[in-house]
């Protein structure tokens, strides 16, 4: 469904008043290194619609065990000068150390291998924040719109300064992908 510019911010008053927050499962994969096993550190995944000063954003936080590891803001790119149609600000727990997210990957299956969303990463220099860009290419576009419109999980790829690679895995349960499909909705995209 598309919505008219003027009846989009109807819209997202209505979505963020309306649509209440689920949490689904996140997942830490820590990779192996030598001989030593890698490991799962399982937790939640809190997903909400909120309003940031760039308009509606799509958000998550992450809980492993009782503390914050990540949080996630996905919203449209307002800035005419950067080539990207959205942006994921992530911010990770500096225990990580995470030095370079290497790009991000929506995967439609539990066991699935994820599809990469086509943009471009940059660290905001301290390890803590980073930015993924996605291409406004037309054709980019598209395919990272349809891409998002059937993720059931995002995967984050971290490379860690100790020299290994971990990923985060968050859920789009079925009651998030409403509030996304909302939220796709507002930024002009067809869910």
């Amino acid at each position: 469904m598309r919505l008219a510019p003027a009846l989009r911010g109807a819209f997202a008053a209505l979505l963020i008043s309306t649509v209440p927050t689920f949490a689904g499962e996140a997942v830490l994969f820590s990779g192996a290194s030598g001989n030593a096993k890698g490991k799962e550190d399982r937790g939640t995944v809190t997903w909400s619609t909120t309003d940031d000063s760039q308009g509606v954003a799509f958000s998550a936080v992450v809980m492993i065990g009782d503390q914050t590891k990540a949080a996630v803001v996905i919203h449209k790119n307002t800035d005419t000068g950067l080539s990207a149609t959205h942006l994921f600000d992530i911010a990770l727990s500096k225990e990580l150390g995470v030095i370079a997210i290497p790009g991000i990957l929506a995967r439609q299956q539990l066991d699935g291998t994820g599809v990469p969303l086509i943009g471009a990463a940059v660290s905001l220099g301290d390890g803590q924040r980073f930015l993924y860009a996605l291409s406004d290419r037309p054709s980019d576009a598209s395919r990272n719109t349809v891409q998002l419109e059937t993720a059931r999980y995002l995967d984050i790829p971290l490379v860690l300064a100790d020299g290994r690679s971990a990923q985060l895995s968050l859920e789009i349960s079925a009651d998030d992908r409403v509030t996304l499909d909302g939220a796709l909705t507002v930024w002009g995209m067809s869910p």
